[in-house]
């Protein structure tokens, strides 16, 4: 079928900022799930793809990004960010938000999201079926999903792999959920490979100061997680309670340094 392509050079800027509730953008022609739409920022800047943002203390509620190819000029900044609306990256307020069924590629990390952390904020975050896995000049640098702060995320069927971090000293890692997330759900995602020259490497990772956090890690299969600087990892939790781990596949953790390496 025919492509669609929308391009331009944001420096330093989202190519698109989607700053008001109910915007949906659906990229298939036949209303199911082509792919049919390519989006990209083709600066060598900073480049972002589309930013769904807040605007002070009001959020941002049930937008959609499904059924589009998205890319960036270069791998030195997110591809589809959602967060504060005036400084994107900064947390935000925002409900409902679902990404799915899209391929992402060329972004420092693919999917980052940053919600204030607030009972209820973020709540209905929805990422799945995505494919964050291209290779080579197109792959992500440094992780596919990061989130943090939400209340209530569900994480799915989201196939990532070929991450590669050669530039810096941070973890590479697929699915990263970091401080203040409660109430989520990480499921049936296929992991792997992920690699790193310059820092650790993990399949998933969990690092969470929120007691009873309620994170469920599940039917998620990882493999071929590798470093040759730090500590690889299939799953790593750092979180004091409420992490429930069940029913994972976890294989070819190689750690060529002397460091720790781990499933879980």
């Amino acid at each position: 079928g025919i492509v669609t392509e929308v391009r331009g050079a944001a420096a330093s800027s989202p190519l698109f900022k989607i700053l008001t509730s109910y915007v949906n953008i659906n990229g298939s022609n036949s209303n199911g799930i082509d792919r049919s739409l390519r989006i990209e920022n083709t600066s060598m800047t900073d480049p972002q793809i589309i930013l769904f943002g807040s605007l002070g203390i009001t959020p941002i509620i049930g937008c959609s990004l499904k059924n589009c190819i998205m890319g960036n000029g270069a791998n030195s900044n997110s591809a589809i960010v959602i967060s504060d609306g005036e400084i994107p990256g900064d947390e935000g307020y925002f409900s409902d938000i679902v990404i799915q069924n899209n391929i992402v590629m060329k972004a420092y990390k693919g999917i980052y999201c940053n919600a204030v952390n607030e009972t209820g904020n973020g709540n209905g975050l929805l990422i799945t079926g995505n494919y964050l896995n291209k290779a080579g000049t197109d792959a992500i640098r440094l992780s596919a999903i990061s989130v943090s702060g939400v209340d209530g995320a569900i994480i799915s069927k989201n196939i990532i792999g070929n991450i590669f971090n050669y530039t810096d000293y941070y973890v590479a890692c697929g699915i990263i959920v970091g401080t203040g997330v409660v109430n989520c759900l990480i499921s049936e995602n296929q992991i792997g490979s992920i690699r790193s020259t310059t820092g650790g490497s993990c399949g998933i990772a969990l690092s969470n100061s929120q007691s009873s956090a309620n994170v469920n890690i599940s039917k998620n299969t990882i493999a071929a997680i590798a470093t040759s600087n730090a500590s690889s990892y299939g799953i790593y939790i750092n979180t004091p309670t409420g992490v429930t781990l069940e029913k994972n596949k976890i294989n070819g953790i190689l750690n060529t340094e002397l460091f720790y390496s781990g499933a879980a």
